[in-house]
């Protein structure tokens, strides 16, 4: 693996040397930034005041302006010389000529007036007089249908301002008003005759006046009466707002009022006892304080940036090579193909290079360990496997022998050779431990060529073995020993005779293989099978007739450890069956257990 140094990569010593200025930055900054709220915050908190309590009077100004020119305007009708020598004319003669002249006298007067969009008088039977324009629109029946009408009938001498009304609440195809509207009514004696005079005003000029400031100042306002009714809300939506604001009408103070929604002010309507209730919400009373905070914050942050631009560029160029050099080499492991490519031309270059020599180095000792150690496993593997040996070739000769005294020469031939195939692959372990199924295989068909000559054919083997399984590999000389027991304690008669078969079936499952072995003999006894099985195959003393299956269970066990298992079936009279299971071969398994990656 070849490493290249990294550019991209800050170093420790950056990063700490960046932490400890930012820490002082940041200390520093929260000093300032106290001392500049201890300044700041009071005068930005007294200018939004005097903003807001200025913008409240301005607003309360505006309508206290509204309310004199509205009273103004309905005493100059009331003072209308023509308009009240009709009225006293018609008291006297009622008749359908005077009543046309009063609502004639009506209508000059609101064309006198732009702001006067209608107007009517009531008389004391319920004779309504009324102006021409916005007649049909509903003005009079909002009026007449007000709960403040039948009061002020049973009164004398009394005034009533209504609420605002939008101009949507007033349209009749082309007479409707294109204004917002409130009314005011005064009820008052000419001739001794009571009369109701009444006035829809527009407000247009007022709420435009108002409402051109309160947007950047307060959030909402509203105009309350003394009995806490609502003339006007900028958003009636609001009720939380808004029953605030009946209960500061209540109080008596100057002061702003706090709340956990806002700011409240409250500012008197002198000419009629109204109020004027601002209200804003902290985001808004706050928004310049944050507008500042912001600016101050934006500046406090660019100069660190700036600073670990500068200092971590400065930095990477000389210290980040040996940033690239401490990780490689702490991420090195032994055996490991490493070379360090760091090209800077000083000395940190120079070290690089001795460490490249220095890991070959290592690499090469731990290749001279691992071959070393690889040879010494194969020979332990090889002791552990002829420890069987002298009792198979045994064997062996003994069925040459007994073939040489039949003069059976062409069969010694056939046995020989097939001894000699099983003797060259029992010993063939300098290079590794393992071979083929496909291999196993051969060497068990020569054994039983050779023990078909001493039994006459009396044992019949049957393979099967999957197709893509006899390509894996298994540790060598495995399945003779299997082979052998079955033969002699398996498949052995009382009287000696051998005969019956031998069932090999081998197939994969997943990262395993199972070699499964079965035989139709007299099978194991139940107590010596349970001793096998609790003690590892380890036979009984002075029992030397299981001797292969400790020896297959010790060489399984030296390759893989705790990964493979021995499961055996037997009853007496029907034969045993012996299942192995173990992992699918991996170059890791050469080697023991000090260098492999079991």
């Amino acid at each position: 693996m070849k490493v290249k140094s990294n550019r991209h990569q800050a170093s420790i010593l950056t990063k700490r040397l960046t932490s400890k200025v930012i820490k002082n930055y940041i200390l520093t900054f929260f000093i300032l930034l106290i001392l500049l709220f201890s300044i700041l915050c009071p005068v930005l908190i007294k200018n939004s005041l005097q903003t807001q309590n200025e913008y409240a009077s301005f607003i309360a100004k505006q309508y206290n302006q509204l309310i004199l020119s509205s009273q103004s305007t309905t005493q100059s009708l009331i003072n209308t010389p023509e308009l009240n020598r009709l009225l006293t004319s018609y008291s006297r003669h009622p008749s359908a000529y005077t009543k046309s002249k009063i609502d004639e006298q009506l209508q000059n007067f609101l064309s006198t007036f732009s702001k006067v969009k209608y107007c009517m008088i009531e008389n004391e039977d319920g004779v309504i007089f009324e102006s021409f324009t916005n007649a049909d629109i509903g003005a009079k029946e909002l009026f007449l249908s007000s709960d403040y009408y039948l009061e002020m009938q049973d009164k004398t001498n009394v005034s009533y301002y209504s609420s605002f009304f939008p101009p949507e609440l007033f349209s009749c195809g082309s007479n409707s008003f294109t204004n917002h509207t409130f009314f005011v009514s005064r009820k008052l004696t000419l001739g001794n005759k009571p009369y109701i005079f009444t006035v829809f005003y527009s407000v247009d000029d007022c709420l435009s006046n108002s409402n051109t400031f309160f947007k950047d100042v307060f959030s909402d306002y509203a105009v309350i009466t003394q009995n806490n009714d609502i003339i006007y809300a900028t958003s009636s939506e609001n009720s939380k707002i808004l029953e605030s604001g009946r209960q500061i009408t209540k109080s008596d103070t100057r002061k702003p009022f706090c709340s956990s929604l806002g700011l409240y002010y409250k500012k008197n309507i002198s000419t009629i006892g109204w109020n004027v209730v601002t209200y804003s919400s902290w985001p808004l009373f706050l928004n310049d304080f944050f507008l500042i905070m912001s600016i101050v914050l934006l500046f406090y942050i660019l100069p660190p940036l700036f600073f670990y631009y500068n200092i971590a560029h400065t930095t990477r160029k000389y210290l980040e090579p040996l940033t690239t050099l401490s990780k490689c080499i702490s991420g090195y492991s032994a055996g490991q193909s490493l070379t360090l490519d760091i090209h800077t031309g000083d000395e940190i270059e120079q070290l690089s290079a001795t460490i490249n020599q220095m890991i070959k180095k290592i690499n090469n000792q731990i290749e001279d360990i691992r071959r070393k150690e690889h040879e010494n496993y194969i020979t332990q593997y090889t002791l552990l496997a002829t420890q069987i040996d002298p009792h198979f070739i045994y064997n062996s000769l003994n069925i040459i022998s007994i073939m040489a005294r039949q003069s059976g020469q062409s069969d010694i031939i056939e046995v020989n050779t097939a001894l000699g195939k099983i003797l060259r692959e029992r010993f063939s372990t300098k290079t590794s431990i393992f071979e083929t199924i496909e291999n196993c295989l051969d060497t068990i068909r020569q054994y039983h060529t050779i023990m078909k000559y001493r039994y006459k054919n009396s044992v019949q083997i049957n393979i099967n073995a999957e197709t893509h399984a006899i390509s894996e590999k298994i540790p060598k000389n495995l399945l003779i020993p299997i082979i052998e027991n079955a033969y002699y304690h398996g498949l052995t008669k009382e009287d000696g005779d051998i005969f019956g078969s031998i069932d090999i079936s081998i197939y994969t499952i997943d990262d395993e293989i199972v070699i499964e072995i079965s035989d139709d003999g007299t099978g194991i006894p139940q107590e010596k099978l349970t001793y096998l099985l609790e003690h590892n195959f380890q036979t009984m003393q002075n029992d030397r007739t299981h001797i292969g299956l400790s020896n297959v269970y010790e060489r399984l066990s030296y390759i893989y450890h705790d990964r493979f298992s021995i499961h055996v079936d037997s009853t007496l009279g029907f034969g045993t069956t012996f299942s192995i299971t173990i992992p699918k071969y991996d170059s890791s398994y050469e080697f023991s257990s000090l260098y492999s990656n079991k």
